[in-house]
């Protein structure tokens, strides 16, 4: 269950992080960026040049997105969560987070959050300074799922997708640096492959397919479906064209 926020400055943003809207105008922030003054981080949020490129100060700078609410109850998932973990590729367009307690009726697509209300244990939380994150492991889920994707409160599942494409298009084929149909899985499986190759746990993969299967079976098990996610996510590290049999 997701739900979109409108697009409002709803609370002032944290230390050193700024919104187009108060103190200073959207024209205004691009024009500091201009001088050096500012940097560009996501959506409509500025961060002050002398601020590291950290992930704490990626995270502060999702949180700008969120109004009070979200920001004490929401944990940063997803999309989101990757930028925050990586860095990299280009930033989503809104904040995603799990929340529990906070339902909102569906708004308009161009809203600045995304809300999700799925299962999220403590050990799944990584805390960045203020702000808490999905652990890198618990984003791979996400991911893999479909929570947290940008715009895509609904998506299916990697091995789902992948199980309908029975003749792959040219594009899957290029795969990771396909565009068109297929931008959005893409983007899944190369995010899934970053994080995983940023884990200094050799056993990730095996945990983490099991994980993702319990989930995605409800508590029961899949021996087929086990073996077919670990070997996507296998792929997804050695940039290899995932398939499903």
């Amino acid at each position: 269950m997701a739900a979109h926020s409108p697009a409002r400055l709803s609370v002032p943003a944290p230390a050193g992080i700024y919104r187009a809207g108060y103190p200073f105008t959207a024209e205004e922030l691009q024009v500091m960026t201009n001088e050096g003054l500012l940097r560009h981080m996501l959506a409509d949020v500025y961060a002050e040049a002398g601020l590291r490129d950290t992930a704490a100060h990626r995270a502060l700078a999702a949180t700008a997105l969120l109004n009070q609410t979200l920001r004490a109850r929401g944990v940063i998932c997803g999309e989101s969560a990757a930028w925050v973990h990586l860095g990299h590729p280009e930033p989503p367009r809104r904040t995603a987070v799990i929340a529990s307690g906070t339902y909102r009726k569906p708004t308009a697509a161009t809203g600045r959050w995304q809300v999700h209300q799925v299962r999220l244990y403590a050990s799944e939380i990584q805390q960045l300074g203020r702000v808490r994150v999905t652990t890198p492991a618990r984003t791979v889920a996400d991911l893999f799922t479909g929570v947290g994707l940008d715009g895509e409160p609904m998506a299916k599942p990697v091995d789902t997708v992948l199980a309908r494409a029975q003749h792959p298009t040219p594009q899957l084929l290029d795969w990771p640096t396909a565009e068109g149909d297929y931008h959005q899985l893409k983007t899944r499986l190369s995010l899934i492959g970053r994080l995983l190759e940023s884990s200094s746990q050799p056993e990730a993969v095996q945990e983490l397919a099991g994980g993702i299967t319990r989930q995605l079976c409800r508590g029961g098990w899949d021996e087929t479906r086990e073996k077919s996610i670990r070997e996507i996510l296998d792929q997804c590290v050695s940039r290899r064209l995932p398939t499903v049999r």
